[in-house]
């Protein structure tokens, strides 16, 4: 029986891509700003430049990115995708397949390439970390960072709707 479908991010969710980020541009995140380049004061090509697809593939885990998906799998009775909007390079595409696909293998084919995610059912919970992409989406979304706790609250409540 499924519960409820979901469309769980990837980076800043479950791949922690502002810290790869500060790795490699020896840079330090101020905990709010997303425009990383503008905060660092840099071109939006110098900031994607090093950010190629073997980067891509090496980036860490966040916290508790396994709960996350073991969470939104179970009380999803398996209706839910990995949603993410890599840039314009089919090889980074590839690498978040393959990282995707390291990091939880049963689930290497539940992965959808979206750079416009408000367009996803809206019959779905979007589970993500963008403010932009939580307020265009037409549905019910969960915006990250939350605590485990709260995040399975917001699903339970979500799944009561």
């Amino acid at each position: 029986r499924v519960l409820f479908r979901s469309y769980l991010d990837v980076d800043n969710v479950l791949a922690d891509f502002v810290g790869g980020a500060c790795k490699v541009h020896k840079r330090e995140w101020d905990g709010k700003t997303w425009d990383l380049p503008q905060l660092w004061g840099m071109t939006k090509s110098k900031f994607w430049q090093p950010l190629t697809p073997s980067w891509f593939a090496s980036l860490p885990l966040m916290e508790n990115a396994h709960e996350i998906v073991e969470m939104v799998n179970r009380l999803s009775g398996g209706s839910w995708l990995f949603v993410t909007s890599p840039p314009s390079d089919p090889g980074v595409y590839t690498a978040k397949a393959l990282w995707l696909g390291k990091h939880w293998p049963d689930f290497k084919r539940h992965i959808c390439i979206c750079a416009k995610k408000h367009l996803l059912s809206s019959t779905g919970l979007l589970i993500d970390d963008s403010v932009d992409n939580c307020e265009q989406y037409p549905g019910q979304f969960v915006l990250m960072p939350v605590g485990m706790d709260a995040l399975e609250v917001c699903i339970k409540e979500y799944m009561d709707t």
